[in-house]
């Protein structure tokens, strides 16, 4: 329907209804933007702990198989991240003899500030890593400690990272203390050297193919 206007002056109806306003549609919401857990992920090349027991269902700590820098991991290395419905206080449950127990939250306010912090510097070195060059490749003091540390070597070599050669070099050199000449050669040292330093951080047969095709089959 065609909006109305309003005749007003010599000539105009004063009987006529004057016309209302067309509503006025509301703007759409803006999308709910999720934090970037898929950020975070678990470096088995970093110190972590393992969590052992049985645990139902119900238990906020179920599925939880590491920590590491305090946060949670599920046995796949994903962060198991404050969902909705995520429970943020004791609870009063039955535990797998059926007796009565209290479950205490995976996420407190003091855990969810942590990873907060762990996103922004994630963030922050992941920036440092696209944008630093390094002028000596055999220079690592150039390179932060907080940017190495953002090295994921586990998420490199299955493919989900990818890093300037370098600094898959130097974070090597700085968790195993072996240098490595090129990346071709951390590759191998990371997936199955023979030596007994050597970590075996991922099965030969998860290495990411597109890898192997640049550098070649570290074997």
């Amino acid at each position: 329907m065609e909006p109305q206007t309003e005749v007003t002056g010599r000539g105009a109806d004063p009987g006529a209804r004057k016309p209302t306003a067309a509503p006025i549609a509301p703007a759409p919401a803006e999308p709910k933007r999720l934090p970037p857990y898929h950020l975070i992920r678990l470096d088995n090349s970093q110190a972590r702990s393992e969590i052992f027991g049985d645990m139902l269902p119900d238990d906020p700590w179920y599925g939880v198989k590491y920590m590491q820098d305090g946060l949670p991991f599920d046995a796949l290395g994903r962060l198991k991240a404050p969902l909705d419905g995520t429970r943020f206080e004791r609870f009063e449950s039955l535990n797998s003899d059926g007796k009565k127990c209290f479950h205490d939250p995976m996420w407190s306010p003091e855990r969810l500030r942590k990873l907060d912090r762990k996103i922004a510097k994630m963030e922050k070195a992941r920036k440092a890593l696209a944008q630093q060059r390094l002028e000596d490749e055999d220079d690592d003091d150039e390179i932060s400690e907080d940017v190495l540390r953002a090295v994921n070597l586990e998420s490199w070599v299955k493919g989900h990272e990818q890093y300037d050669d370098r600094f898959v070099i130097a974070a090597v050199a700085s968790r195993y203390r072996r240098r490595c000449a090129n990346a071709r050669a951390a590759l191998h040292f990371l997936v199955h050297d023979d030596s007994d330093d050597a970590p075996q951080l991922v099965h030969p047969r998860d290495v990411d193919p597109r890898l192997v095709s640049r550098l070649g089959r570290a074997s």
